[in-house]
């Protein structure tokens, strides 16, 4: 996408006024300001803006999924970085894998010697989250998923490259995975690489995507519905 001068000059007033005025209700004798609205940019990328549509959607949704908190865990599904040309793309083929990956866990997508029926899975809620410095993009999608099976994750206690933190020069074990995990790393990878989902092409498959699955938590809110 290509933005003429006029287009430039426009969004960076907006930025720079975003948030600048608070329209308030002051009554005097109460010593009391009620906050009404302020102005803002909309920019997708606006901190400001990302930080009101979270409160927005937290109290929006946050009573509706709470109900459902005993069965629910937190998916994390990432894949490498992208160029911001590439965006588009890589999130069309996000969401075309993703749709895939739930049909597996519905049971409407079966193959030989695989199963998840012993997760009960039920229902889930996507979003997507895209962090970035200069032109590298990370997209990834937080899914709260809704799963009635019992002791179906198994133990945390295997190590891939994606369990070790290297950013002090060394690597430090940061996260074990359970057997499960490993599982969705691998069908995340082949779904997202257009290769076909069979035992074999899993057990041949030594790495997949970093993916994360454990019971949800309070924390995991904020990650859900912050973008």
């Amino acid at each position: 996408m290509v933005f003429s001068r006029p287009d430039v000059e426009k969004w960076k007033k907006r930025l720079d006024l975003c948030n600048k005025y608070w329209l308030m209700d002051k009554y005097e004798m109460q010593k009391i300001k009620d906050f009404q609205k302020t102005n803002l940019c909309l920019d997708k990328f606006c901190n400001n803006c990302k930080k009101v549509k979270q409160a927005s959607r937290m109290s929006k949704y946050i009573p509706e999924i709470e109900p459902y908190r005993e069965n629910l865990y937190h998916l994390t599904l990432t894949l490498p970085n992208c160029t911001g040309v590439e965006l588009r793309y890589t999130y069309d083929k996000m969401a075309k894998a993703f749709k895939r990956l739930i049909r597996y866990l519905t049971g409407n997508l079966e193959w030989k010697g695989l199963d998840f029926s012993n997760w009960g899975y039920k229902g889930s809620v996507r979003s997507l989250e895209v962090t970035f410095k200069g032109d590298s993009y990370h997209p990834h999608f937080h899914v709260a998923l809704w799963l009635t099976g019992q002791n179906f994750l198994g133990e945390y206690e295997n190590t891939n490259v994606y369990s070790y933190d290297f950013r002090n020069g060394f690597g430090e074990l940061k996260q074990l995975f359970c057997e499960q995990e490993i599982l969705i790393q691998k069908i995340w990878y082949l779904l997202l690489n257009g290769q076909k989902v069979t035992k074999d092409s899993i057990d041949s498959l030594k790495l997949g995507y970093s993916c994360i699955l454990h019971q949800f938590i309070d924390s995991d809110y904020k990650q859900l519905l912050s973008t």
